[in-house]
């Protein structure tokens, strides 16, 4: 049994904090916890403030530090602890506003684009990474492209640049920025009838993940590498994160095929860890597990572990992976983590995002309806925080 502490940050924030499992809504800074997370309600009819800031207290209690009048989807943390904002007002608009040092509602605006939709990703220095779709138009088979606008610390210089996606629009992208290169992942946001007839009244599919790369972002040169692309199927991708090693590890619940719908549909949903090499293929290897909202850890000795709760529901489990064949070592069930809802849970990425590690302590966070109804824009924000197991 390992000692498990839940506490409520809010009870009451929008239903929209459950979106995007590529984004971030939980950073340290300083030593001191923060949460993002959407305000019921807010939206551009009803103006601002759109977001609110809470702090966790040296007692374990959560405090409204401020609250935002920019929308936002994600931040990173810069290294003088500039808060950089991914947000939209429709969904057809980005907006990237950066702050001053630990005054978060002191934001300058500093790009806008067309498309929602997207990813950033900062390193310890401040280079900061944003990947956004060119165009709105999600169907299949309408090119689109990617468009990175990235921020040199160095220089203090923006440098822009594009890759066209020929099957449509991808937009949920995982990106992991180092200096002057990233390396990240970009999956479709595509409306296929064919490859989801059963999707009314919107045919979303999410089924295709391209490796992308640049060596330098001033020069903007992509190269792409197709890593899942099955003409049917789905690819759920819940984590993407650097291991010890230095290469780029990823979790994903894939199925797929080309037959047909239906044919695809007795295919397996595999649960698998892939790691992204340096100009290498994509290396995946099946887990044996069945989990939903997994998250990769690695402890301070060098030690694998995720965490994730079985598709059956309850509580939470902590799995300690080998590191070499990822096979289960060790299970451990945490008490009380049934609070953490849905499929998407966040967690502390120094490495996309941005702030501080915690050690070998994790931290959860997640949005869950309990009492309060999602479809009235309302659900409680709950955080998790444990210690993982010393070696034996």
């Amino acid at each position: 049994m390992i000692d498990v502490t839940v506490e409520q940050i809010s009870d009451a924030v929008s239903a929209g904090v459950q979106h995007g499992w590529h984004a971030s809504r939980l950073v340290k800074q300083d030593g001191t916890l923060y949460a993002i997370a959407p305000i019921p309600g807010a939206s551009a009819e009803t103006g601002p403030p759109y977001c609110r800031v809470f702090r966790r207290e040296p007692d374990g209690s959560w405090l409204i530090a401020t609250e935002l009048d920019v929308t936002t989807y994600t931040t990173c943390i810069g290294p003088a602890g500039e808060f950089w904002m991914m947000g939209s007002y429709d969904f057809n608009n980005c907006h990237i506003w950066r702050s001053a040092p630990h005054e978060p509602n002191a934001t300058e605006h500093v790009y806008e684009g067309r498309c929602f939709y997207g990813g950033t990703g900062i390193d310890q220095a401040g280079n900061f990474l944003f990947l956004h779709a060119e165009r709105t138009d999600q169907h299949y088979g309408v090119p689109n492209a990617q468009i990175a606008a990235f921020y040199d610390a160095e220089t203090d210089a923006w440098h822009t640049s594009r890759f066209p996606t020929p099957e449509g629009r991808y937009g949920y992208v995982h990106v992991l920025v180092r200096g002057r290169s990233a390396v990240a992942l970009i999956q479709s946001t595509i409306y296929d009838f064919r490859a989801n007839p059963v999707g009314m009244p919107i045919h979303y599919n999410w089924r295709y993940v391209r490796v992308v790369r640049c060596d330098d972002l001033t020069k903007g040169e992509w190269t792409q590498e197709p890593w899942l692309m099955p003409r049917y199927g789905r690819s759920c991708i819940s984590d993407a994160t650097e291991s010890p090693d230095g290469l780029y590890r990823v979790l994903v619940r894939h199925q797929g095929g080309n037959e047909s719908f239906e044919a695809t549909q007795l295919e397996p949903d595999d649960f698998m860890l892939a790691t992204l090499g340096q100009d290498k293929p994509v290396e995946s290897v099946k887990l044996g597990l069945d989990v939903k909202a997994a998250r990769l850890f690695f402890s301070a000795d060098g030690r694998w572990f995720m965490t994730g709760r079985p598709v059956e529901g309850g509580d939470f489990r902590l799995w300690q992976l080998d590191p070499t064949t990822y096979s289960v070592l060790n299970e451990w069930e945490l008490p009380g983590t049934d609070v953490l809802g849905g499929d998407i849970v966040r967690t502390l990425r120094p490495d996309r995002w941005g702030g501080e590690a915690d050690g070998d302590t994790i931290h959860l966070a997640s949005g869950a309806t309990g009492m309060i109804e999602a479809e009235e824009d309302r659900m409680a924000m709950w955080h998790v925080q444990f210690d993982l197991p010393a070696a034996n």
